[in-house]
């Protein structure tokens, strides 16, 4: 069995083993309901409450009588069945739901009939409804706001005790004992029938209608998080009854309780929203809170008529929060090192079976074999530099995984050593002293941001006076800053280097370059992703631990991805940046007519315009990158090719 799961188990794939012979739902059930029982145990044991559907692939024939019968394949999904330790999963159901499903597809005229069983999933998916029960303490943050009642019920009946207490409001300092709503509960204040205790909070609605006077809000609150904001997850649509109840329903992770408790004051709630000191009137819809009636009414108008919101607006005190511009100033300089791929691949038939063939949604006729990789690192130093790698052969996307985390560990390793500054020329320090502003940021020195040597951890190398600010951003940073990275010690050179490979190797952001990998590599890497590519030995106590890192991805939809992460490396396409690049030089071009363009003129000696009239754009790279090494050798024969 193959089993996908995200983190904590919160949802899990699990594909059930099928057969030739599984020709039918019931044939499959009776063959495997054994294994079935046996993945829904053992999640049950870790999620105790869980939502379960089956995800079923059937390959369908129709036979039109002329001996090449049709097979489609036809997808199918069961209603997810809620289970737990008193509520097992119903197989059968599963099952006649699928049945189901497949007479309403033949019930269109399509003619078609089951031939086999293609594929099986088994979705599960982590439930934790919204219900209160027994009794929770206060979180200590919302206790000092003295904003909440917190009735110690020992029953499942925190709902009611709750809404009691706001109906019954207790003078003698027994607001949260039940023993001070007993006489009300027993004397059926609170119309209760036919309700289910603990009360999910979906089921408000029912206790609304039963008690027509009563409307009830219901916030959430994750006590486990610190910065947990107050959500509204139910709003009720009754606004002009006369009496309102705002509950407020804790959660602990730890022992999966939940529990209502009153809101006494929504002024005090949200307190920390507002610089005012005295009481506000607070919106129940977004939380707002208003500091006269007259504004609270005003807004009510056009609140209500939206979906239940709430707001976080910027702290106008914190500039970065409220004023928008740009401030990252160490991504206009480039990096230190980065890498230059491409793959060469060709077209083999598909060899897949026609029952394979069958179950996809698209018949595929050739497949992209990949045959070989090239990779250059691209750097600024001299001493750093290398050859292209060029591979073709067996297993090249073993070997190209390899020598990329190989480049990733040598370029740590030089990245980890912190070289010193080398002395200043003469020239370099008269250009420091009269630096009045910061190369960078082009804004003055202060006496809080004050003027700095910016220099090159790699070469040691000066590069130009910076603030301070900036100086810190420029800085090559590891991408998880565990100790300080050791200074270069001549004396001990090897030690320097052995030290900080130890401690940074695939720490540092590697970006890797590739033309078009969202429309083209981008697929062929991640289709032979491997889980090693990500693993970490933590030291826990005196023992290691194996863990993985997340693999980042921007998307632009389901089948292409802008950029993503594999570890330190980040995989980036030039294909966008090439082609606004390639578009500005053909309007230069354009423009100047027979002007001659400096690189132009390198390459091809006098212009022509001619060159202009035949729309040829020419895109001229960064001179560090030098892949293509094959030359021109005259402008006729350019020409001729062009033609």
């Amino acid at each position: 069995m193959n089993t996908k799961a995200t983190k904590d188990d919160v949802v899990s794939q699990t594909d059930i083993p099928t057969d030739t012979s599984d020709v039918s739902m019931e044939v499959f059930a009776t063959r495997s309901a054994d294994v079935v029982d046996d993945v829904i145990a053992d999640h049950l044991q870790r999620l105790r409450s869980m939502m379960v559907q089956l995800h079923v692939d059937i390959l369908m024939l129709r036979d039109f009588g002329d001996g090449e019968p049709s097979r489609v394949p036809a997808y199918f999904i069961t209603s997810p069945q809620l289970v737990n330790w008193s509520s097992p999963f119903d197989l059968e159901a599963a099952i006649s739901d699928i049945n189901r499903q497949v007479d309403d597809f033949n019930q269109r005229g399509s003619g078609f009939v089951v031939e086999r069983i293609l594929k099986v999933t088994l979705n599960i998916m982590k439930y934790r409804p919204l219900v209160g029960s027994s009794f929770l303490p206060t979180p200590e943050r919302l206790a000092k706001k003295h904003c909440i009642i917190n009735v110690q019920n020992q029953d499942q009946h925190c709902f009611a005790w709750s809404v009691l207490a706001a109906l019954y409001p207790d003078r003698n300092g027994n607001a949260h004992k039940v023993s001070a709503y007993r006489k009300y509960f027993d004397n059926g204040s609170l119309n209760l029938h036919g309700l289910q205790f603990p009360l999910k909070v979906e089921n408000v609605k029912k206790f609304e209608n039963q008690n027509p006077s009563i409307s009830v809000n219901v916030l959430y609150y994750d006590q486990d998080d610190v910065t947990s904001e107050f959500v509204v997850a139910h709003m009720s649509a009754h606004r002009d009854r006369p009496k309102h109840v705002n509950l407020l329903l804790l959660d602990d992770s730890d022992s999966g309780k939940q529990h209502y408790v009153l809101i006494s004051s929504m002024s005090r709630l949200v307190a920390s929203r507002t610089k005012h000191k005295e009481a506000t009137h607070v919106c129940n819809s977004c939380l707002h809170p208003f500091t006269s009636e007259e504004s609270y009414q005003n807004h009510l108008e056009y609140c209500l008529k939206h979906q239940t919101q709430v707001v976080n607006y910027p702290d106008p005190e914190d500039e970065k929060e409220c004023v928008m511009k740009f401030r990252a100033i160490n991504k206009q300089f480039r990096l230190p090192f980065y890498l230059v791929c491409d793959f060469e691949a060709f077209l083999a038939p598909n060899t897949d079976s026609d029952e394979v063939e069958y179950a996809r949604p698209t018949h595929t006729v050739d497949e992209h074999n990949v045959c070989g990789f090239s990779c250059y690192r691209v750097t600024n130093v001299d001493q750093y530099r290398t050859d292209p790698v060029v591979f073709s052969g067996e297993g090249v996307m073993d070997k190209f995984y390899d020598h990329l985390m190989s480049e990733c560990k040598q370029i740590g390793k030089i990245l980890g050593v912190d070289a010193h500054m080398n002395p200043l020329t003469l020239e370099q320090q008269v250009e420091y002293d009269a630096a009045v502003v910061c190369d960078a940021c082009k804004k003055p020195f202060t006496d809080e941001n004050h003027k700095t040597r910016h220099h090159c951890h790699v070469t040691g190398n000066y590069l130009f006076p910076a603030c301070n600010n900036c100086n810190l951003q420029l800085k090559t940073t590891p991408k998880r800053r565990r100790i300080s990275r050791p200074k270069l010690d001549t004396k001990d050179e090897e030690k320097a280097y052995k030290k900080a490979e130890e401690d940074y190797v695939n720490e540092y952001f590697l970006p890797v370059v590739f033309h078009n990998l969202r429309s083209y590599d981008g697929h062929i890497v991640l289709k032979h992703f491997k889980r090693q590519y990500t693993e970490r030995i933590k030291k826990v106590g005196g023992e290691a631990k194996i863990t993985f890192d997340d693999v980042q991805v921007t998307a632009i939809n389901s089948e292409k991805y802008l950029s993503f992460q594999i570890g330190s490396v980040r995989f980036i396409d030039s294909f966008p940046v090439s082609v606004d690049i390639t578009r500005k030089f053909g309007v230069t071009l354009a423009k100047k007519r027979s002007r001659q363009i400096r690189p132009h003129r390198r390459i091809f000696g006098r212009s022509r315009p001619r060159l202009c009239q035949r729309s040829v754009s020419i895109l001229v790279h960064d001179r560090s990158i030098q892949i293509c090494r094959d030359r021109i050798t005259t402008y006729r024969r350019f020409l001729r090719h062009v033609e």
